[in-house]
């Protein structure tokens, strides 16, 4: 936080390589959130960078002759640019990649500078826009004094200004930007703006822009100008962006914004979203008496809003929630306790493929839930608090080995059952009902997981963390380090054998006058004519 630093300019600067900037906020500097000028191998990922540059001199984050990596942060509120890429008499060709930027005056400037300067970066799907009235430019585009400035500009969805969605100026120099399977609206000047450029431009959405689609350049023969029907920026059914881009058109980014794989049907997308239709995904309850081994511990492969849609999707099936004859619990990792359906904050829960839940029934009814399935272009990133955690495979129908799962802090990444994990324990639970660990199991090195079941891990420590589930057995998704490793508290052996708590709610039941059944014990489940003992 460069608050009211008088000699502290810049947030962090970088000259050297292989050097990774995670999970950071940097903020109110007046020069550069963050500078990096030389290096290779050079990450910036999953950062907060806003309101840099209130001496009017710098911006978010400045890229000059290197080539680093910019992923998935949220850079907002900068001024003038959010990023800013100089080839100053050298080469500057970083992968600007899946990062929110709103509300700079330039969302992304490009520049190539001096003889033999060249910024060649690639700019693939982001979302650029603005909220507050303070963004001049989506992409600003600026060959000078005979510097080279070539972007690659391919899925970004780029909305409102007081200008531009994309600007070129050429001065002496040559700017020669490939603007492909964009979307640009709503600018009060130009969608494309070219002054004196030489731009390749094909299979945008510009459409919406108060001075026009295009000034001195074409939109190509397959540029369209229609309302993109987006939500949040996400496409809808109906939108003549989806499907707009042909299999065969050589269109080289295969992932979106989301993280879903590209192309989903008869060809890719306009703009930084691929369109996901809602998935059905059927679940059948697994019937029983009542009896502990009948708890099972099951998820949802799909996102849902809230809880209130998983109690709504489950009574539309099944009738007003009874306890008599079907009950569901969530973990609440924040108090240690279960959440019945019934209990008011079981609406607000956060539902979301990955999550684990707990049901008893005594139906087999079959429940139909509806919604967007996990994303499937890369490893999915299933959240894990402080303590035991309900979790489980992000995705119907594919088995994944527990060796090829990791977690991560956002600085040290382990397979879980990796002897160096110091962030889990080494190992799952799994519930069959039966043995004197509260009826579960451990999986551990070699098992396999399975699609549709849920699965107890506990995360040691307080920090939050982030388990990575690849889509498949393949490897690859990512990289497990031991980094940092050394001086780390190790597992206490208690953490490793210690079981989840039991399943449900901790009651006991009695006989009743007209024949109920006694049930009692940790974990039993008011079913038919039992009766719950106060």
């Amino acid at each position: 936080d460069g608050s009211d630093a008088n000699t502290w300019m810049i947030g962090i600067e970088i000259a050297a390589s292989n050097v990774t900037i995670g999970n950071l906020g940097v903020k109110s500097f007046a020069d550069w959130g963050i500078r990096i000028t030389s290096g290779t191998g050079t990450l910036v990922k999953n950062c907060e960078i806003h309101d840099n540059g209130w001496a009017e001199a710098g911006g978010g984050i400045h890229i000059e002759n290197c080539s680093p990596d910019i992923r998935k942060n949220k850079i907002y509120k900068n001024y003038p640019a959010g990023i800013f890429i100089a080839g100053n008499g050298a080469e500057a060709s970083p992968c600007i990649k899946k990062n929110d930027i709103h509300d700079n005056n330039i969302g992304i400037s490009v520049n190539g500078i001096y003889s033999s300067g060249s910024a060649i970066p690639d700019i693939w799907n982001n979302l650029i826009y603005d909220t507050t009235s303070s963004m001049e430019y989506g992409i600003q585009v600026s060959g000078t004094t005979s510097g080279t400035a070539s972007p690659i500009i391919y899925h970004n969805t780029i909305d409102k200004g007081l200008s531009d969605g994309i600007y070129l100026l050429n001065v002496l120099g040559t700017t020669t930007p490939d603007i492909k399977y964009n979307i640009i609206t709503n600018f009060d000047a130009y969608g494309i703006n070219n002054s004196g450029g030489s731009p390749t431009i094909e299979y945008n959405d510009v459409w919406n822009n108060t001075g026009g689609t295009c000034n001195n350049c074409s939109q190509g023969t397959h540029g369209i100008s229609q309302d993109p029907l987006f939500s949040n920026y996400e496409l809808q059914s109906g939108s003549l962006c989806i499907d707009a881009i042909p299999t065969d058109s050589t269109d080289p980014v295969t992932i979106d914004y989301a993280g879903y794989a590209r192309p989903k049907n008869a060809g890719f997308d306009m703009g930084a979203y691929e369109f996901i239709a809602d998935i059905a995904h059927d679940f059948s309850l697994p019937g029983g008496t009542g009896d502990a081994t009948d708890y099972q511990m099951f998820t949802v492969p799909v996102s849902l809003e809230s809880g209130s849609s998983l109690k709504q999707s489950m009574e539309s099936a099944l009738g007003t929630y009874d306890k008599g004859i079907w009950r569901v619990f969530a973990w609440d990792p924040g108090s240690s306790e279960y959440i019945e359906m019934d209990d008011p904050s079981f609406a607000d829960l956060a539902v979301y493929p990955g999550r684990g839940f707990w049901v008893i029934s005594t139906s087999t009814d079959t429940i139909t839930f509806s919604g967007q399935p996990a994303p499937d272009g890369e490893y999915a990133e299933v959240p894990l608090f402080p303590g035991w955690n309900m979790v489980a495979l992000p995705w119907p129908g594919t088995a994944i080995e527990l060796d090829e799962i990791a977690v991560t802090d956002g600085l040290n990444t382990y397979f879980i059952t990796s002897t160096s994990n110091t962030l889990t324990q080494q190992n799952v639970w799994d519930y069959t009902g039966e043995g004197t660990d509260n009826g579960y199991e451990q999986r551990t090195s070699g098992a396999t997981l399975q699609p549709g079941t849920a699965y107890w891990i506990k995360a040691l420590g307080t920090a939050e963390l982030t388990m990575l589930v690849p889509k498949d057995n393949e490897g690859g998704y990512f990289t497990a380090t031991s980094v940092r490793a050394a001086g780390r508290a190790s597992k206490a052996a208690e953490d490793t054998e210690q079981p989840p708590p039991p399943p449900g709610l901790s009651v006991s039941f009695d006989s009743t006058s007209d024949g109920g059944t006694r049930v009692s014990g940790s974990g039993g489940c008011f079913i038919g004519t039992v009766t719950p003992m106060e």
